[in-house]
Parts: structure tokens; sequence; C-alpha cells
């Protein structure tokens, strides 16, 4: 395809926009200073949305795609980050996915709203100067800093421009469109690698019947290390693992590295990855409380037994086993196990129902694999995500909360050696004087003394009463698929610096979730099996998310929580379908020295191939690097959208 040039000449249009959605291609400039335009911080999912001086370059190019505004220099949608409906939240852009709710948007009377919440688009603090961040803010009318202007722009193909062209544009006439593979939507709200970054993505598992022992077991993983690798994968079973200094060993003394998967989707649900689509402004990860304001708590809880038993089953951990992984993480909600009048969910013996936690560690165990349980969705996330970490009476009783099924957790699975550790919290926001891992700690402890218990969002050395302590990043800045310099200098800045200082301060590293793909990614799992960390990648299965998944569901196994009826959703989740390998598949399976083989319950589904399901239709992707073309808002006359 021919690099895109944008020729045009500078607007001067009225400060307020009218009520029409802006159409064509557009800059977006704050009314109070329209010299500046709306522009991605870099190339990268997670990018910010920033001001900066309205330049001849493509980046300040937006289109209206339905209820979408996509950055013509990244092929990427504007986002909110985490799908936090919090004032202060800030802009970014992610890969465009039609059933995304955090990409809706609205623009009237000059404000950019997040459909379903009364969110605009907002100047941070205030400031209408070069660099400031657009955050949102709930809308006011008569705010000035949420007040945009729409410049038109007109979009000419270099070759017909009647420009001198460049040698990049010589060869108009050869150069053939391609379509591109977009990455993903919004994915939760977290902790990477980066202290810029603050966004995230989350997993879970799938039941079955089957007996539970929790006793000692004397088999030892025979999962073979990568060859890049130093150290020994898997382990001795007959106990727990512990942490040497920066090490992990089995009873017997033997260097651990575990390298896997998440179970994504399974126990948590996240909207975007799952096939759920929630128009009813729930946030991504909380479609339960669609269906349960819909159909009851009790038809609820019906369509999630389905969902389990169909979504992860026996012949999953098989091919998990194949690819050569010895851990599976494996998220999980406090809806899993608790009402939402506070009261446990029991089983026949009046005990609390683990039985699902208790089916997916008994299957991974019978192969030699590992499980790091996690806590991912804690009671109040869903109306403040960062409340649990806030020094306050509110964030002390989500704490509490927490600490109470943690302890439960611990005390049930005591004895278990196919149990790694505990992964105490997913990403959560920084935590004064870390009173929140503190908190944890000591939960965890009051159910199991022994466990190792792993850590994220901290880095300062363990209190001198921790025992068996890990630390965790998770790393989302290396999704680019076009700039693998870039994509080694975030691991540098991120993996690498982080296990520096987890190292410093005596703790050995897991890097609990990351996506990459193909060069980026095999590069990356060889830097990290030569340093000997723990990994996990994300996720296993998806539905129709290409490398987001190691396997995918077919396009068809989608349901709207929000109009479909309850039984059409529970006809789709008893019939899911077969699963399809993905093209990463292959990369992990090298680095993890797996024999490749793979299983399923049902034949695959015939589908047309697909770049990605982020787009409902193929965009062209430049073939320069984003920000190759140049481009100036066109003169109107005072013409408004």
């Amino acid at each position: 395809m021919s690099t895109i040039a944008f020729l045009s000449a500078l607007a001067l249009l009225p400060l307020f926009a009218s009520a029409a959605a802006p159409s064509g291609t557009f800059s977006i400039s704050p009314a109070s200073n329209p010299n500046l335009c709306v522009i991605p911080s870099n190339s990268n999912d997670g990018s910010r949305l920033t001001i900066h001086d309205c330049d001849d370059s493509d980046s300040i190019v937006w289109t209206m795609k339905g209820d979408q505004l996509v950055n013509s220099a990244t092929d990427k949608c504007g986002d909110i980050s985490d799908s936090g409906k919090w004032s202060g939240n800030l802009v970014q852009v992610w890969g465009c996915y039609g059933d995304n709710a955090n990409q809706r948007f609205t623009v009237n009377n000059g404000q950019i709203k997040w459909n379903g919440n009364n969110m605009c688009w907002d100047l941070k603090d205030g400031r209408a100067q070069a660099g400031t961040q657009v955050q949102i803010w709930s809308c006011y009318d008569h705010n000035a800093n949420q007040q945009w202007t729409f410049d038109e722009v007109d979009e000419v193909d270099d070759c017909d421009s009647g420009n001198t062209p460049t040698p990049e544009e010589e060869d108009c006439d050869d150069e053939e469109s391609s379509t591109s593979t977009i990455a993903s939507a919004t994915i939760g709200g977290g902790l990477w690698a980066s202290a810029t970054a603050d966004w995230s993505a989350s997993a879970t598992a799938s039941p079955s019947a089957g007996d539970y022992n929790s006793t000692d077991s004397n088999s030892t993983s025979t999962s073979a290390a990568a060859p890049t690798s130093t150290y020994s994968a898997g382990g001795d079973m007959s106990g727990y693992l512990q942490t040497k200094g920066t090490r992990v060993v089995d009873p017997s003394g033997n260097d651990v590295v575990l390298r896997g998967t998440n179970l994504g989707g399974w126990l948590v649900w996240e909207d975007w990855m799952c096939g759920i689509t929630d128009n009813s402004g729930t946030h991504d990860r909380f479609p339960q409380t669609t269906l349960t304001k819909r159909f009851g708590e009790d038809k609820t809880y019906e369509l999630l037994n389905v969902w389990y038993d169909n979504w992860l089953v026996s012949s999953d951990f098989d091919n998990i086993a194949n690819m050569g992984f010895n851990v599976v993480r494996l998220p999980f909600s406090y809806k899993n196990f608790i009402r939402s009048d506070g009261s446990y969910i029991n089983d026949a013996n009046g005990n609390v129902d683990f039985s699902r936690l208790e089916w997916a560690i008994a299957e991974a165990k019978k192969r030699n694999i590992y499980v790091i349980p996690t806590y991912h969705i804690w009671d109040g996330q869903e109306e403040k995500y960062s409340a649990i970490s806030e020094d306050t009476w509110e964030g002390q009783q989500q704490r509490n909360k927490a600490g109470e099924l943690w302890t439960k957790i611990a005390a049930h699975f005591v004895g278990e050696n196919a149990i790694a550790g505990y992964d105490a919290i997913n990403e959560p926001t920084g935590s004064a004087n870390n009173n929140l891992q503190r908190d944890l700690y000591k939960a965890i402890r009051a159910g199991d003394s022994k466990r190792i218990i792993i850590m994220e969002s901290i880095s300062a050395a363990p209190d001198s009463d921790w025992t068996n302590v890990m630390y965790s990043m998770h790393e989302y800045l290396m999704m680019g698929e076009s700039d693998q310099g870039y994509n080694q200098q975030m691991f540098e800045q991120g993996v690498r610096e982080d296990t520096n200082t987890y190292s410093g301060v005596g703790v050995p590293t897991y890097i609990g979730e990351f996506m990459a793909s193909d060069g980026t990614l095999s590069w990356m799992l060889d830097q990290m099996n030569q340093m000997g960390v723990w990994w996990s990648g994300w996720a296993y299965k998806t539905v129709n998310m290409d490398r987001w998944g190691l396997y995918n569901y077919g396009g068809n196994m989608r349901v709207d929580v929000s109009a479909d009826s309850f039984d059409s959703i529970k006809s789709t989740w008893s019939n899911m379908g077969g699963i399809s390998k993905s093209r990463v598949v292959d990369i992990y399976t090298a680095a993890a020295g797996g024999k490749g083989s793979w299983k399923r319950d049902t034949p695959v589904q015939k589908r047309d191939a697909v770049a990605s399901p982020r787009v409902e239709q193929p965009r062209l992707r430049r073939s320069s690097p984003a920000h190759g073309g140049r481009s100036r808002r066109m003169a109107h006359a005072g013409k408004a959208f």
C-alpha cells in the first residue's frame, strides 16, 4: 500500500463544536487552545492520549467509525484505561474491538462522552498546554476542560497528490494493501512492567466432577526445560516448594523454574476475551452483575456452572502438558465462593465449596503441573478498584474480607504439594506502608505457615517476619508487532530492571502475566529462560482473539448478557464448539521444551481465517511506521462538525 499523506491548511473553527458528531477525517483540539491536537504518546497499546502542537504527522488524524474514535496513525481506538469509572482515569489507545464498551463514545455539544457513563474526556489539571494528558471526569455542560473542537482533515494518497514522491513512495504502483492484525481490547486494571502503565488482564479455569485428595504425592515432574535455560524445570512434588534466596527449590534441593500459562476466562470472566457483550454499562470483569440483575442469583449460578463445565476440560491439561508447561496460574473471584448477601457457598457437607479449585489442582497434578491460585476479583473492586489498597476504614474492611477467604483457602489446601504458591492479589494499586500485602500475608499464614506467597505491586525488602515470599510483575508493553527494538528496550526497563530490584532484596521473580508474539515473544522467552525466572503468559484460551490465546474458540461462541435470553445463553455455553491452535503455540512450546501435540474434546470449528476480531472490518496498515504520513488541518471557513 502507498504511504499516506494528508494535505490541508490550518482551520479556524468556532470555540465550541455543534451537536453533530464529526464525520470523515478530523483532528481533536481543546476548545481553549485549538493549536494543540490530541495524539497518542506512542504507537503501542496502552499509549496515553496527550495534547501537542498540531503538526504534519498523521498522529493528529482521527475518524469516527460507529461510536469508536480511531486514530489513523496507529489504527487503534480511544479507550478507557482499566474500564475505570472514576474521575481522573486516563484515556489511552488500544486495538479496536467492536464489542468493547470501553471504546464507545458520543460526541455532542463539544463533549466526548463515554457511552453508558456520565464521564467525559477532560484536560488533566485543566491545562491546555502541550504534554497534558487526557483523562475522564464527571460530565458538566459548562466545564471548559471538557470542550473540544474537531477540525476536518483531507486524506490524499501521495501517489496522486502531485507532490514529488519520497524514495519510499516511488514504487506506489507496486505496493499492495495488507490487512492489519489488531491487538486487544482493554483488559483489566493494574500493574505492568513500567510505572507509567496501569492497566491489565485476568484469568480462570473450569470444573468437572472428580475425587480430590490433598495428600502428598511421590510423583516427579517430567516437563523438559528449554534448551537455553541453565535451570531445571519442574520439581519433586513430595513436599512444598521453598524459596532459597533468589531461587526456588524442591524438597530434594533442586532448583525449580516454572513456565506456563494463565487459565484466563474460567473462574473470572473478562468480556473482551470471553465472547461476551454487555451493553448495560457494567465493568468488563463483571457480566455476572448484569446476569444477576436480569435473572436472579440462583439462575445466574446455573449459567456459571454451565460455563465452568465447558470452558476448561480435562483435555486442556493434556494440551498444557504437551507444550512442556509445568505451571498454570489460576485466577479466582470471591464470587466463586461467596453469595451477594455475604454467605459462603457450601457443599453437601456444609463446608465451603472449593470443588472447582480442587478439580483443577487434581487435573494439573496428574500431569505433574503446579498451580498458582490468584485472588483476581475481590469484594469492592467493582465499585472502586483502588479502595482495598487505601489507608481508610473501607480499605481495611475490604482487606479483612479478602483475608478471611484466603485463610479458608490456605487451610483447606494444607498439604497439597501441587500448589506452587499463592498469588496474594492481582495487580493492586500501591498501598501505603504495604498494608495490603502485610494484611494478606498474615491471612494466608493463618491458614498455612509454609506455603510460598507471591506478592505484586511491591519492591521493598520483605518484612523481617516474612518467610518464603516471591515478587511478581506483569509485562504488557511489548505487544506491538512492528518494532522489536522498542520491545526489547521495554523488556530491559521492565522485566530486567524489576528482576534486578527483586534480586537486590533477596527474593525470586515471577513474571505472572505478559503478551507478545512472533520474534518478540521468542526473544522474550529466551531471555527469561536464561535469567531463570518463573513465567506464565496470558492466556491459555480466548474466544477468537488470535495471539491473546494459545487456543481460541470460534467467533460464533458469543453472547450478549444484557440482551440474550437465559435459554439462548445457556445453549451457547453448553455447546462452545472446538478450539483452534493460535500462532504463538509453537513459540511457547519451543521455549518450554514441549512435544507440541495437542488434544481437543470436539472437532475444530471450520471458520474463515481472521486477522483479529478486534475490528469488524480489516483496516489498511501503512507500509511505513506509524506517524510516517504528513497532515495539516483544512481551512473550512468556520466549518464545524
